[in-house]
């Protein structure tokens, strides 16, 4: 199982500034990479 994370709101001028716009996704074994990920859909209650 894998997590997927990222902000709910749009990036302000600090986030962007710091990187925090993006995304991240995480492995069962906490590995991780930001903007990995170019794209999802959602089924039902899975994404």
């Amino acid at each position: 199982m894998s997590d997927f994370r990222c902000a709910l709101d749009e990036p302000d001028e600090q986030d962007v500034a710091l990187g925090w716009d993006t995304h991240c996704a995480v492995t069962a074994d906490q590995g991780t990479a930001h903007g990995a990920v170019n794209e999802v859909a959602l089924h039902g209650n899975v994404l």
